[in-house]
């Protein structure tokens, strides 16, 4: 009887031992704070649902206007880096620069397979490559194509051009009309004409020179091309963005085509607070091709990029961030609307 009381006691001991003991605790998930502009948030929101069981993904609406500011205060207070931030590709030289250094340097651990998906569009992530160095992922091309107006090319019996001097030809058509052949007093001017014309507007012989060689003929015979259309009120020097312009053209259906990104179709031409032209109105064909040209070379306007900050206490999981978000299917098709 002793030896069955000592022993109950002993069970009882051990019980309260268990009972009283704590848990091991559970490994918390790793985090990552992603700054992403409004056009951006579904495809933040689309790797967040990807990643939910195992990683806690923390998303902020940033401007791209503000992001340079808001790294130069993480960088004085030593705090409040993002793991990724989407930004404008011209901020990634100063991110990437010595005296900065929130841009990570991505060079030596990009999966090959990536570097060989953007070799497959030309120089698709040229962007994010400096001296050599890769510190970002180009998140589109932002390619520019020829919006056209289906029913007013029917009703004026015009042909969709496919070289540059066929749009001008075409443009000309439209004098007395009332319609234009666009805006391009903003970045669309470069995208469009300097850009696709391949216009050396900066070259860089050395890391302390910028030249930019405007006598070029690639440069003038921009202008030449330009300058008939403008003195001929087809073509309009005001942004597509102009109040004035909007109100002129698009909001009465007035503009018979255009050159531009390939995302006007869903945030400009569409959408009721820009241009507000009925679906069905306008359909894109490919960029006209300058003379003498082997290919339609398109000039980028938009296309951001996806920085890897140096200062993630998740590096691998940043990069895996930012490579999903520059690159996955789902989020290319889907969540820019291209």
């Amino acid at each position: 009887m002793k030896k069955k009381i000592v022993a109950a006691i002993t069970m009882a001991a051990m019980a309260l031992t268990i009972a009283g003991a704590s848990a091991p605790a559970m490994a918390a998930k790793p985090s990552l704070t992603l700054w992403v502009d409004t056009p951006r948030i579904y495809a933040a929101e689309l790797y967040k649902k990807a990643v939910a069981s195992k990683i806690d993904v923390k998303i902020v609406t940033i401007a791209q206007s503000d992001i340079q500011t808001k790294i130069q205060l993480a960088n004085t207070t030593k705090k409040g880096w993002p793991d990724v931030t989407f930004g404008d590709p011209q901020d990634t030289a100063q991110f990437a620069a010595p005296t900065n250094g929130f841009a990570a340097n991505l060079t030596k651990v990009l999966p090959k397979s990536i570097v060989d998906g953007y070799a497959k569009y030309g120089n698709g992530n040229s962007d994010c490559i400096f001296q050599g160095q890769v510190f970002c992922l180009k998140n589109d091309l932002a390619a520019t194509v020829l919006w056209y107006n289906v029913p007013v090319f029917k009703k004026l019996g015009l042909t969709v051009p496919k070289t540059m001097d066929e749009f001008a030809a075409t443009a000309m058509k439209l004098k007395g009309t009332g319609y234009t052949a666009g805006g391009y007093g903003d970045h669309n001017y470069y995208a469009s004409f300097l850009q696709s014309s391949e216009c050396p507007l900066i070259a860089t012989p050395n890391n302390n020179t910028v030249r930019t060689v405007v006598t070029a003929p690639a440069c003038t015979r921009v202008a030449n091309l330009l300058q008939p259309l403008m003195d001929a009120g087809v073509i309009d020097k005001r942004s597509a963005f102009d109040p004035g312009f909007m109100k002129e053209y698009p909001n009465k259906g007035m503009v018979a085509m255009t050159l531009g990104p390939a995302w006007y179709g869903k945030f400009v031409i569409q959408p009721k607070d820009v241009w507000n032209m009925p679906a069905g109105t306008m359909t894109a064909a490919p960029m006209p091709k300058w003379a003498g040209a082997k290919t339609n070379t398109s000039g980028a306007w938009g296309g951001g990029v996806f920085i890897v900050s140096s200062h993630s206490k998740n590096p691998k999981l940043a990069l895996e961030a930012a490579t999903y978000l520059a690159t996955n299917k789902t989020v290319q098709s889907q969540a820019t609307g291209y």
